[in-house]
């Protein structure tokens, strides 16, 4: 599977989870999940932090990165 394929079955798999709990999104906001949900994705200026410098709202039916204009 290439990376647009593993993103597409990732972001289902965590719509699914909010099916599951009934829940309206999810708001990911660490570098690790970041690269997760993007397969391979970076979102980080610092290294030494786990806050990524953009979050991923994740809702049943859209996905919204948000950041800073810096």
């Amino acid at each position: 599977m290439d990376r647009v394929g593993d993103h597409r079955a990732r972001l289902a798999s965590l719509r699914a989870v909010l099916e599951r709990r009934d829940d309206s999104a999810a708001l990911l906001t660490t570098r690790r999940n970041f690269a997760w949900l993007t397969a391979g994705g970076v979102a980080h200026v610092l290294q030494g932090t786990e806050a990524s410098i953009a979050g991923i709202l994740v809702s049943r039916d859209e996905a919204v990165v948000i950041t800073q204009n810096i």
